[in-house]
């Protein structure tokens, strides 16, 4: 916000404060606008407000008692500005100690309204006796004193304690200090005011509250996004507002006219849109197009929307006031069919045309303009570039390129896309094929025979119904280097099988994978983080250590589960203990996944055989009755 209008917020604030303050000690309130006759009899207005007295209006002061010399032993030290020098009362006399009583007698009568104390500022802490209460009492002639305020003091923090009352003529004030301490009154600073009444001539209220809001207003706003003379108008209107505001003497008339040319100003405030683009033909003549826009532009001073372009010895001039009649001679259009606006704001960079037939007749080309404009994105050492951003494109600049970098276009429709290297006798060259379907697309910046090379770069495409648009994008260093030992290291990695390794070693070996792909994929790493990715990659893939050999447990599984619920005629004799065992044995090893092969084909051939020799007891016992 301005200086001047952050001043008078604070002056107005300030009599507003006085008023509310007011400490009713048998006073009225004097009221912060008051009224005089003047010589005419008309009335005028004044305006009150506080004032700080200073040390010269003062005659004389004095204190009851001082300190000691050297500790607190004038007044005129609680009435220099600064906190950390003070006033003592005498604490080496108790009797005369406490209270303090200051004494002021001022050079002339003054309005007082206010008194301020604060505490000794004590290496950042309260001092010593920082005073908890003050009687203020005035005088005019000296001799009489009528108390006007009594009012506790803040003494527990470094503070300012205002004591405001009805402003009361007086030649002499004096002030009546306690203090908690048991012997002592300090005090860093005093400060006495008075209410001054100063004629305020027109009524500002409305002048100082436009003041206030578009200077706020304007703070928050990013002069760019408007147009220039709109802009400097308004900054024009206010700073003309602002010296009407301070000038006690402006008249009513005058007021009146700030205002009203502040308010226009900011009305007439005109954000640049963009993209700007043709929505009308207007006319053509003599060599001169001219069409309406759909918002301002800086190139059109007076903020119109209606915009001339002009061709004149095969070039396309821009909008001026002072026109060469003999640009073009009537009719003389063999070489003039199409009119392309670039944004002439320079926020989203596109083009947009007219046609213009042999009889001046101008058609606009493309209606489509809600459609999301294409991104461009450059992205180098891990952070991505927007290539339609200044600061982005200034970084670019100085980065240097070990690879070829590659620009991203992602948008609708993208055809036509081309790559240009500018400046070296270079034709355009056609990256894809044209295809209106396309969404993104990938533009190496190579110059016209594919190799890596430092310049300028154009890019253009076409998308959403025949709009245009261009980047330029420049490259300051490349130079290539070697990753073949990278891309060997990882082409061997990602041709593993990670059911052969065990799950930690594959898991270390797949995090420096990631990171060597990474730094495959920028642009801008150097051979040093080049070799330290394919040595690292290397190393974790010789540090992976082989997964243990499957176990087949096929052949125990179907045999338990052929066997497990087998009842057998005679149990009675030592096999069939032997058979039991070996079932809950097959059991526990199929449940354990650490059992290796030859622990589950043992646990198989015992299950098997002495299931069978179960088996052939029962034949035998079944023949032979006396077994």
């Amino acid at each position: 916000m301005d200086k001047q209008v952050k001043s008078i917020l604070k002056r107005t604030a300030a009599a507003a404060l006085s008023a509310a303050m007011v400490l009713t000690m048998g006073l009225g309130a004097v009221p912060s606008v008051v009224y005089a006759g003047d010589l005419s009899g008309a009335e005028a207005r004044n305006e009150s407000r506080e004032v700080k007295i200073d040390l010269s209006e003062i005659a004389s002061m004095s204190a009851k008692t001082y300190g000691p010399q050297g500790d607190g032993d004038t007044l005129e030290a609680s009435f220099d500005g600064d906190t950390t020098t003070y006033t003592n009362s005498n604490y080496n006399d108790p009797a005369n100690g406490k209270p303090q009583v200051y004494t002021f007698n001022f050079a002339d009568t003054v309005d007082l309204c206010k008194v301020r104390i604060h505490p000794r500022n004590s290496g950042g802490a309260v001092g010593n006796g920082a005073p908890n209460s003050c009687t203020v009492e005035v005088s005019t002639d000296g001799v009489q004193y009528t108390q006007v305020a009594q009012s506790a003091v803040t003494d527990t923090s470094l503070t300012w304690t205002d004591i405001a009352f009805a402003a009361v003529p007086a030649s002499s004030v004096r002030l009546t200090l306690d203090s908690a301490h048991k012997n002592v009154v300090t005090t860093g600073e005093v400060e006495l005011y008075k209410l001054v009444s100063e004629p305020s001539g027109a009524d500002k209220t409305e002048l100082d509250t436009a003041i206030s809001t578009i200077a706020a207003k304007m703070e928050g706003l990013d002069k760019a996004d408007y147009v220039t003379a709109t802009w400097e108008a308004l900054e024009t209107a206010l700073s003309a507002a602002q010296a009407v505001s301070a000038d006690p003497n402006a008249t009513e008339e005058q007021v009146a006219g700030a205002l009203a040319d502040l308010q226009a100003a900011d009305t007439g405030l005109s954000v640049l849109v963009s993209p700007v683009y043709m929505t009308d033909f207007v006319s053509y003549e003599n060599g001169r197009v001219t069409v309406e826009l759909n918002g301002p532009t800086d190139y059109i001073p007076d903020g119109s929307t209606k915009w001339t372009y002009e061709y004149k010895d095969g070039r396309h001039l821009l909008y001026t006031d002072d026109w060469d009649n003999d640009a073009l001679t009537s009719g003389e259009t063999e070489n003039y069919r199409e009119v392309c606006i670039y944004d002439l704001n320079k926020k989203n960079p596109e083009w947009s045309y007219i046609y213009i037939d042999e009889d001046g007749n101008g058609t606009i080309a493309g209606t489509s303009y809600n459609a999301e404009k294409p991104k461009g994105t450059l992205i180098a050492g891990g952070k991505e570039y927007d290539i339609s951003n200044s600061g982005d494109l200034e970084e670019i600049e100085g980065l240097k390129f070990t690879a070829i970098p590659v620009v991203t276009l992602k948008g609708v429709n993208l055809s036509d896309v081309s790559r240009q290297r500018t400046g070296v006798g270079e034709d355009a060259v056609d990256v894809e094929v044209t295809d209106p379907t396309r969404t993104s697309v990938e533009i190496p910046l190579v110059n016209q025979k594919g190799s890596a090379a430092s310049g300028k770069y154009s890019i253009s495409t076409h998308w959403a119904d025949g709009k245009v648009l261009y980047y330029n994008v420049k490259i300051n260093s490349v130079s290539i280097i070697d990753r073949s030992g990278l891309e060997e290291a990882i082409e061997a990695a990602e041709a593993l099988t990670e059911s052969d390794y065990t799950p930690d070693s594959w898991a270390a070996m797949q995090e420096k994978l990631a990171a060597a792909k990474d730094v495959l994929g920028d642009c801008i790493a150097t051979k040093t983080e080049v070799a330290d990715a394919a040595e690292q990659l290397n190393t974790a893939v010789a540090d992976l250590a082989a997964a243990a050999p499957k176990v087949d447990k096929s052949e125990l599984q179907a045999l338990y589960d052929e066997v497990k619920d087998a009842a057998f005629t005679y149990p009675d004799n030592s096999y069939y203990e032997k058979f039991t065992t070996a079932l809950t044995n097959a059991a526990d090893i199929l449940e354990n996944q650490e059992a290796d092969q030859e622990t589950v084909d043992s646990a198989h051939d015992n299950l098997e055989r002495f299931y069978w020799l179960n088996m052939v007891n029962d034949k035998v016992a079944y023949y032979n009755f006396n077994k």
